[in-house]
């Protein structure tokens, strides 16, 4: 179980000779470097699931863990995609609130047919501000990135970055951390603050290889790996390597496929728009198909393959209901289950995927850091991508910048803030007894396995020992219970029956017993926390 394991993977994760040897410095021999800031690096490996950690083929995040930052796990936001949760990293906004909410996207208001983005540089899909154009704005200084989604098209929205290379199939890793170098190298006034990096692997290998083919899925990891080393080493030579911050994070985690489902053998798909994959959209348009057609041929029939939400009864938690180019049907598969829209579509090559609910262990990721402005030796409790966006103001000496992460979570891995986990008050609430009136939070079609409910209340339950309670450090908590469901946790005010707060961030544990989220009050934010009681 997640809040048993929770913090336990470091000490394992440094076991080795080589991490023995290594010596923390903290001396920056340039201090040019440092003004006003020390240059952010951020380098994105597409897909590196954080079960890889477990292959022991990553020497160099061990070093970074020994003198800098690690995560105990990163969850993507929903869905668990490439596209969306670039442009997560880069807003720190959910894909619901940034409009990015899948990797095809329907928009009539941009396009007359649906886009694929990776080939599509259509300006009206990518609306909010990320932090490069933040950063220019504000300052006045330069950023630069090597292929990183949303920065390689002309943008009305926000500016594009001052040096841009733009994505180019095959180009090695380390080619672009190469040209990460050669940025760091330039006089002050050229250099820029922020360079951002994307590596398509392992990714690429995960979609080819995931159970199959380990062998060619360790090398793509150990290809990261050398180019990490070697970029690292290069920083050395060039006496900058405690100048620079650097952050080494992924989008998602990689899952086995096993299922493919094929939706125009379940019901008609004539004028039925499809984004299909693992979480898919369908949206009805001038189909003739009935709601009840589309519910029954899917999940109602009570098959556990995947699970079929509207946006009136996708779970709270995912953020994923209020942009339009969300379809009328949110599909999700679930655990090794791939959704295509017609036979010929299959591809039995694909031997791994992503897009599943980020409660999925597989979906699970990294982030190591390490430079002036981080901590030594510090392990974060999990968190959304989300709160990236909180992360890079700081480092980058920018005033805060509103979004969907919590301003001062990431205060644990800085140097000088004097942060820890598990500081804060706590007041006990407890579980809302059964009544007729008690609203269901099960209201969606399909059936809500053992194994995921299992799932669902490890994340709102300490499994150590004892009864667990939900509780509040911003609220009048005497009239307030909780309940769970499959998918999602209500806090209802008992006086009147009424929920007041479904979850509304991740709820993360920040020790082994104790478990806290954020949730949406109306309009307002209160914060709920989960602790065990016993």
């Amino acid at each position: 179980m997640l809040a048993i394991t929770a913090f336990l993977i470091w000490p394992a994760l440094l076991q080795g000779k080589e991490v023995n040897e290594v010596k923390c410095s903290r001396i920056c021999r340039n201090p040019k470097f440092l003004n006003p800031h020390p240059p952010l690096v951020i380098i994105s490996l597409d897909g590196y699931s954080r079960s890889y950690l477990s292959r022991r083929l990553q020497p160099t995040f061990d070093r970074i863990a020994e003198c800098g930052v690690m995560a105990e796990r990163v969850f993507p936001s929903f869905p668990t995609l490439t596209y969306p949760n670039h442009v997560t990293i880069a807003t720190g906004l959910h894909p619901g609130h940034h409009g990015i909410v899948a990797n095809t996207l329907y928009d009539l208001n941009v396009s007359s047919q649906k886009e694929n983005l990776g080939k599509s540089i259509l300006d009206g899909f990518y609306t909010k501000e990320p932090i490069w154009s933040l950063y220019q704005r504000q300052t006045k200084r330069k950023a630069a990135t090597v292929s990183w989604i949303g920065s390689y098209h002309n943008s009305s929205y926000y500016m594009q970055p001052d040096y841009m290379v733009p994505f180019t199939e095959g180009i090695h890793p380390n080619e672009k951390l190469d040209q990460a170098l050669k940025w760091l190298k330039l006089d002050d006034d050229k250099r820029p603050g922020l360079i951002m990096v994307y590596i398509t692997e392992p990714d690429h290998m995960g979609h080819l290889c995931m159970g199959e083919k380990e062998k060619e899925l360790n090398d793509a990891i150990v290809l990261v790996e050398k180019a990490l080393k070697n970029f690292l080493a290069k920083l050395k030579a060039q006496n900058i390597l405690e100048c620079v911050n650097i952050v080494i994070l992924s989008d998602h985690g990689m899952a086995e496929i096993k299922n493919n489902m094929v939706l125009e053998n379940l019901f008609s798909l004539k004028g039925v728009i499809v984004s299909p994959g693992v979480n898919t959209l369908i949206f009805r348009g001038n189909s003739t198909v009935t709601h009840e057609e589309i519910m029954s041929a899917l999940t109602c029939n009570g098959t556990d393959r995947v699970r079929v939400f509207t946006k009136a009864t996708v779970p709270v938690r995912f953020h994923y209901s209020e942009s339009r180019r969300i379809g009328d049907y949110i599909i999700v598969g679930q655990r090794d289950t791939n959704i295509y829209s017609t036979a010929k579509e299959v591809n039995l090559k694909k031997k791994g995927a992503h897009g599943f609910d980020y409660l999925q262990p597989e979906m699970h990721t990294i982030m190591f850091a390490r430079g002036p402005s981080f901590k030594e030796k510090v392990v974060l409790p999990p968190y959304l991508t989300v709160e990236y966006m909180n992360l890079w103001t700081k480092l980058l000496h920018l005033p805060p910048h509103e979004n969907d992460g919590e301003p001062d979570f990431m205060d644990l891995a800085l140097v000088g803030s004097g942060k820890k986990a598990g500081s804060h008050r706590r007041s006990s609430i407890g579980k809302c007894g059964m009544t007729s009136n008690t609203p269901s939070l099960n209201t969606t079609c399909g059936k809500c396995t053992t194994k995921d409910k299992e799932q669902f209340i490890a994340w709102v339950k300490c499994p150590t020992a004892g009864a667990s309670a939900a509780v509040s450090v911003a609220a009048d908590v005497r009239n307030l219970c909780y309940m769970e469901g499959c998918n999602d946790m209500a806090v209802i005010d008992a006086s009147i029956n009424n929920v007041l707060a479904h979850e509304y961030n991740l709820i993360i544990p920040w020790k082994p017993n104790f478990i806290r989220g954020v949730n949406l009050l109306k309009q307002k934010r209160i914060t709920i926390k989960v602790a065990n009681v016993g």
